[in-house]
């Protein structure tokens, strides 16, 4: 009865062409799991292990080589990966390195301990030996010159940075370094931490900063070679190289002992010692100013605007190549001492890169002192003071520079043969003006990247070489007008206001330059009077040229008259000496 009831329903609902009844085999059946299925089998259990396995050694994989280059690391063993505690780098070697040494001479010092003998004797201390082998041939082989390649690529970045400098702020907040200075020290400390996390490679990775710091060296003199180079087209009648004059200058050994030895040298170069000028003493006359050597080099010859650096980012480049090597060079000097004093001190350079394990710097310490070469420490410490080298001719070539300005602007001015102004000429000349805008816009541009002392010595004594200049030019002019007179004496009397404001000091140097120029108004008998009454102001050959000057500017000029005058100079200076 159940099973027709069931056959109805099936009739009904399947449209079959008997209405009446369906055949048994049609009928539905329990069903039942089967028993056997390959889904549930062991194969199929290791190959589902296995593509998970194999998914994560793929994504592994991906992640390793995205950051692998950020790492700088080229070892790797992909058949090997597994999923990871973390990721396959040859940088993790530090962190384990002194671990692993520590747990190797400690049981090594154990087991002889135990069996009465040494580790040089062999037995079971022998199974550690592999273990320190590979670890200390995976650092040589694979780790050192990951890290060369790093530095490598450092260097590159520096070059690039060079070309265009960008600032980076000390986090004290009182200093701006180049960004290539920081990168590269950045890297200097790293190689420090290297040391601590792996102390028995100390003489190689010594060996991989005196290589890398050799090479920034390099790069920073060529970008000051850069600085210095001419930017004109003008030809030059006192230039005889490719650099700016006053590039050319510091290179004559006469004007770089001046530059030293001057009294805002020695505060700008405390450093140097009297031993380090003992030796020059005998070569060097101190007899002859930096001002007279500098306008004895120049000559009869004008500048051209490619003889001086117009462009004032250059200027400023050369402010902050002497500001950023200067810290850095001071950095160095400390690094050598720790390292041959008190390799503790390292920490105190650590910044934002650390050493990997820092709980046993005891160890890293007591293997640093054994195994630090003093030659190599040496060879540090002489790269400390080369770039301080750097340094000190980048901001004496700012002082030259300084100077060179003056007698570009200048040298129009004061060194024309025939200086005749018209009654309406009351303003200062206008190549004194441009001058003092120019120097107001270099101490504008240098004071907040030079420290006072520097920023001294560049200006410092400018008063005194514009007296010597100026001076010293009377001889160009062959006459002179009262209006070219009073010009002048306006002139400098414009420059003197300019420079106390720009150099923060007196300038009575530039009075006694006014004065000399004055002399041109009055008589020869009242100069000579002067001369009575007051003493001698200038040498012979000064009031020499001023009397000849008169003498020549006069509608009839009267030689005999002027011989006269100048046997009785004579004689009044023989009195007053």
């Amino acid at each position: 009865g159940g099973g027709g009831g069931g056959g109805a329903g099936g009739g009904a609902v399947g449209g079959a062409s008997s209405p009446t009844t369906t055949p048994k085999k049609h009928r539905s059946k329990a069903k039942h799991p089967p028993l056997f299925s390959f889904a549930n089998s062991q194969n199929a259990i290791t190959e589902t292990s296995a593509n998970i396995e194999r998914s994560l050694r793929e994504e592994n994989t991906q992640a390793y080589m995205q950051n692998s280059e950020a790492l700088g690391d080229t070892y790797t063993n992909m058949g090997m990966r597994q999923r990871l505690l973390c990721q396959a780098a040859s940088v993790n070697i530090t962190g384990v390195f002194k671990p692993t040494m520590f747990f190797v001479e400690e049981t090594a010092a154990l087991l002889a301990l135990g069996e009465a003998k040494t580790p040089s004797d062999g037995g079971d201390q022998g199974a550690l030996n592999p273990l320190k082998h590979f670890a200390e041939m995976f650092v040589r082989q694979t780790f050192l010159p990951s890290v060369r390649q790093r530095l490598h690529s450092r260097i590159k970045t520096a070059e690039e940075l060079c070309e265009k400098p960008a600032e980076y702020k000390l986090p004290s907040g009182r200093r701006v370094l180049l960004q290539s200075t920081w990168t590269v020290f950045q890297e200097v400390v790293y190689i420090c931490s290297l040391m601590i996390d792996l102390p028995h490679f100390t003489h190689e990775l010594l060996n991989v900063l005196l290589s890398f710091l050799t090479e920034y060296k390099g790069v920073c003199r060529h970008r000051y070679n850069l600085l210095v180079r001419t930017r004109g087209a003008e030809p030059s009648c006192i230039r005889k190289g490719p650099s700016v004059l006053s590039a050319e200058w510091l290179q004559v050994e006469q004007v770089h002992r001046l530059l030293r030895s001057s009294p805002a040298g020695q505060n700008a170069f405390p450093r140097q010692s009297h031993s380090a000028m003992s030796g020059l003493d005998e070569e060097f006359d101190r007899s002859v100013s930096e001002d007279d050597t500098l306008v004895d080099m120049l000559g009869p010859n004008q500048l051209v605007r490619s003889d001086i650096i117009v462009d004032s980012a250059c200027l400023k480049s050369l402010a902050q190549v002497h500001s950023s090597l200067r810290w850095f060079s001071e950095q160095l000097a400390s690094i050598s001492q720790y390292l041959a004093e008190r390799p503790a001190a390292l920490g105190k350079i650590w910044s934002e890169t650390k050493p990997m394990v820092e709980a046993d710097e005891d160890m890293a310490v007591h293997e640093i002192q054994k195994r630090v070469d003093p030659a190599m420490v040496t060879r540090l410490q002489g790269l400390a003071e080369e770039y301080l080298k750097l340094t000190d001719i980048c901001l004496m070539t700012l002082r030259l520079e300084v100077r060179c300005h003056c007698l570009y602007f200048l040298l129009p001015a004061v060194r024309k043969k025939h200086y005749v102004c018209d009654p309406e000429a009351v303003e200062a000349d206008p190549q004194f003006v441009s001058l003092n805008k120019d120097l107001g816009a270099v101490e504008e541009l240098l004071s907040p990247l030079l420290t006072p002392a520097y920023l001294e010595f560049v200006f410092g004594d400018l008063d005194g070489f514009l007296r010597t200049f100026l001076i010293r030019s009377m001889a160009f002019i062959e006459t002179i007008n009262e209006h070219g007179i009073k010009r002048l004496v306006r002139s400098i009397f414009s420059l003197q206001q300019s420079l106390g404001q720009v150099c923060k000091s007196d300038t009575d140097q530039l009075d006694s330059a006014k004065h000399y120029y004055e002399l041109l108004a009055v008589l020869p008998e009242d100069v000579l009077r002067s001369i009575v009454a007051d003493g001698p102001e200038f040498s012979e050959q000064e009031y020499h040229v001023v009397l000849g000057l008169i003498n020549a500017s006069q509608k009839v000029p009267d030689q005999v008259q002027l011989a006269e005058t100048i046997q009785e100079l004579g004689m009044l200076l023989k009195e007053t000496v």
